[in-house]
């Protein structure tokens, strides 16, 4: 599979932007930028009915986790002044 290697750059990428971010939003985007190469890694190959199944639940948990970053981090910018 040729873009194998671009996806795991993709999540590399990510965890690197992750470690070196200093302010919420760096941190909710490296997150994102992350998570959608693990979406795409879980259904990769699409005759697993496994992977299927797995890679939307993954996606609609990814989701509903994303929201609850984003209403965490309202929340704190909200309180901190």
């Amino acid at each position: 599979i040729i873009e194998y290697p671009l996806i795991i750059i993709f999540i590399i990428c990510g965890a690197i932007f992750l470690i070196s971010t200093s302010d919420l939003v760096s941190i909710f985007l490296s997150i994102e930028l992350q998570s959608y190469g693990l979406y795409i890694l879980c259904t990769l190959y699409r005759d697993s009915e496994l992977a299927t199944g797995s890679g939307l639940t993954y996606f609609l948990l990814g989701g509903l986790s994303s929201c609850f970053i984003l209403l965490g981090s309202a929340l704190f910018y909200i309180n901190s002044g």
